[in-house]
């Protein structure tokens, strides 16, 4: 009997161990009976390390009164923090969500690029803006209540 794939691109994920524990991220690509080179199954993940912080009434009249300094709304709704690794789906979560721009990113980030340093670092920048683009664009971009949701879901603080 052929199992249900549940680590398909998109799903959002929770990462339960190393330095990035406790953080969402999304599947790009996921080897499920392993490759060549690591024989396990695993998966590409891109993720945030810092969700982008509440924003109240006050810090955006504080804006309006301060144009000429950085603005508190831009410094807290930043999406801070990209990581993109391989790793064991041992060590992953699925959630319910999928993220809708999941595509967009698996373009940005091809075998080629992670496997080169200074290819990463442009991609990286880029899957910034996608994802922050993403973030800005919560409601109006999205189509449906379920993209919504995992969207919402991604940026948000894990509580637990």
């Amino acid at each position: 009997a052929m199992t249900k794939r549940i680590y398909k691109t998109g799903v959002v994920v929770v990462v339960l161990r190393g330095r990035h524990a406790g953080r969402k991220a999304v599947i790009l690509r996921s080897f499920e009976t392993g490759t060549r080179d690591r024989a396990f199954p695993h998966a590409v993940i891109v993720g945030i390390d810092q969700a982008p912080q509440k924003v109240t009434r006050a810090m955006q009249k504080w804006d309006e009164k301060h144009p000429d300094k950085k603005g508190k709304v831009a410094a807290r709704t930043r999406v801070r923090g990209l990581f993109v690794k391989y790793v064991n789906l041992n060590h992953v979560m699925p959630t319910r969500y999928n993220l809708d721009i999941s595509g967009k990113l698996s373009t940005i980030f091809d075998d080629e690029t992670l496997s080169k340093e200074e290819g990463l670092r442009a991609a990286k920048a880029e899957a910034q803006k996608t994802l922050q683009s993403r973030y800005y664009n919560l409601e109006s971009a999205s189509s449906s209540d379920r993209k919504l949701a995992a969207a919402k879901y991604f940026f948000q603080k894990l509580r637990f």
